[in-house]
């Protein structure tokens, strides 16, 4: 049977200290982990990171300021969240500023599922469990330490499910708007926040419709099932859904009216010229049109990044919390965030985003997608500790679950098998990356002074390890000033030019009169930079 508030009430009654002590443990565990991944100059080891750096500055510091540079292809809140800080230039280039974003949101995602885990069995100690299986993932503890944008939406999706629940046991409205907001937030965050919205809002009909019925004098079976159908326990569903989405659907809206307004297109996040799909999934990906190979794909990123054990006790501890509670609004809260495998797997058959493995693909990419189902192999876990309640060993399979958790991430770290960590190595070390690397290390010895005429898309690292205040940059963000630039940057004031041999600025530039005012003084064969002849320095050379 599901766990009624009242019965609740002497735990929760306890539960700030403990939750102290939660958040004390987790922020303990993440300023470790932050320092172990700085140390090996990891932090900033995903291209993505540096591009979220970028996007949150720009929005303060560049050749056109304002709320616009945000752009229209990542959500927004995580950019928002990282600008204050990463306006402070020694903590926008260290990386710091994005990964106090994502070490701020692994604490509250630890305290939110300790919390969620009591809520559901009423036991402190299954709480801890679920907790300290989050923060013990090894796969966790390096992207909370990375501007990644991950961590916070475990955050917002943990509280958004963690309110319904409370709203589930408790029918106050003021956990359904808690359940809102933090619904919000996870709609801002990533998309993915957009499938577990899909999915909490399914369950708040279905809660508020059964709580109606639950109203009427019917004794028999059919009186319940007409009375679940009648106007009046539509009314109530209607009502508490829309109370619902009237909050947790508006930054969707707001996203979309965005979109329309600033780029001529409601759905440009979606196919916009630096969000459509073929940008990112190659010809012969694999799992494109193959079910059986999108399920194995996204099976392998699971299982990679939370290993075959803990996912196997999880789904049994997720059968015992379903065969407990008979489905109710809890357990229904708790499997919205299981809808995000099939998601993954359908985005993955349609050919949205490329997720590779090395048992399909034989290297590693996005396997970050496989990390969100710690969320509900942590409550899975947590709720499975707890079997052994009201009797003399109940401390064991809390004791073992744990000692297994740790276990596991402990083998992983020694085995050097932690996938976001093996791949994030693989960006920093692969040729792109070391040629990005030596081009922005000569422009940064180089650069003196002028305006620079350069595609931001897929030059990132290079802007970001040169140094070149982003003041300086005219790029496809720039209003009103990208495509003068192109059509002439000498008029335009551009004193340097770099060219990627397929990004926009060669396609548009490469072998015409307007750059032939420019001397070229660097070329590896895929970059070019080039300088303002009478203004080139002497001596210098490719």
């Amino acid at each position: 049977m599901a766990v009624s508030a009242a019965a609740l009430r002497p735990t929760l009654a306890t539960l700030p200290t403990r939750r102290r002590w939660v958040a004390a443990v987790a922020a303990i565990a993440s300023l470790s982990a932050y320092v172990v991944a700085a140390r090996r100059g990891a932090i900033l080891d995903y291209p993505d990171s540096i591009a979220h750096l970028l996007i949150s500055r720009r929005v303060v510091a560049s050749s056109t300021p304002g709320l616009a540079q945000l752009g229209n292809v990542w959500l927004p809140l995580p950019h928002l969240l990282t600008l204050p800080f990463a306006a402070i230039g020694s903590l926008f280039y260290s990386g710091l500023a994005g990964s106090i974003v994502s070490m701020a949101a692994f604490v509250a995602t630890a305290v939110l599922l300790q919390r969620t885990v009591m809520r559901l069995t009423g036991s402190c100690g299954a709480g801890w469990v679920a907790a300290s299986v989050f923060m013990t993932n090894p796969a966790v503890l390096y992207l909370q330490a990375t501007p990644m944008t991950e961590t916070l939406l475990f955050a917002c999706v943990t509280g958004a499910v963690y309110a319904v629940v409370c709203w589930g046991q408790s029918g106050r409205y003021e956990w359904l708007a808690v359940a809102g907001v933090a619904a919000l937030l996870g709609t801002m965050s990533r998309y993915e926040g957009w499938i577990v919205l899909a999915g909490l809002a399914a369950v708040v009909v279905i809660g508020a419709a059964r709580r109606d019925a639950r109203t009427t004098t019917a004794t028999t079976i059919g009186g319940r099932l007409a009375a679940l159908g009648s106007r009046g326990a539509r009314g109530a569903a209607e009502g508490s859904v829309v109370f619902f989405l009237a909050i947790a659907a508006g930054g969707i809206g707001l996203w979309l009216l965005w979109n329309q307004v600033l780029f001529g297109d409601w759905l440009g996040f979606q196919r916009g010229t630096y969000a459509k799909p073929s940008l990112w999934v190659s010809a012969g990906e694999p799992a494109v049109g193959d079910l059986g190979v999108a399920l194995r794909t996204y099976g392998y990123a699971v299982t990679g990044n939370v290993g075959p054990v803990l996912l196997a006790l999880a789904a049994v501890g997720l059968v015992v919390l379903v065969w407990r509670s008979g489905l109710d609004v809890a357990s229904m809260a708790v499997g919205s965030l299981v809808l995000l495998a099939p998601f993954y797997v359908l985005s993955l058959y349609l050919g949205q985003r490329p997720l590779h493995v090395t048992q399909i693909s034989g290297d590693l990419y996005n396997t970050r997608f496989g990390l969100l189902m710690i969320l509900p192999v942590a409550i899975g876990l947590g709720v499975l500790a707890n079997l052994g309640a009201g009797r003399a060993w109940h401390l064991v399979p809390k004791v073992a679950l744990v000692a297994v958790a740790v276990g596991s991430a402990a083998l992983s770290v020694h085995g050097g098998d932690v996938s976001v960590v093996r791949e994030a190595e693989a960006f920093e070390s692969s040729p792109t990356e070391e040629a990005n690397a030596a081009a922005a290390s000569w422009w940064r010895a180089n650069y003196d002074d002028g305006l620079v005429l350069m595609e931001g898309f897929g030059n990132e690292t290079v802007i970001f390890e040169s140094r070149i205040p982003l003041d300086r940059f005219v790029y496809e963000g720039s209003y009103q000033r990208w495509e003068p630039a192109l059509t002439d940057p000498a008029e335009s004031d551009i004193t340097w030019i770099y060219l990627r041999a397929d990004d926009e600025v060669h396609d548009r530039l490469a072998g015409t009169p307007a750059i032939d005012r420019y001397q070229q003084l660097f070329d590896d064969g895929v970059r070019q930079i080039f300088r303002l002849r009478d203004r080139a320095p002497a001596g210098a050379g490719a």
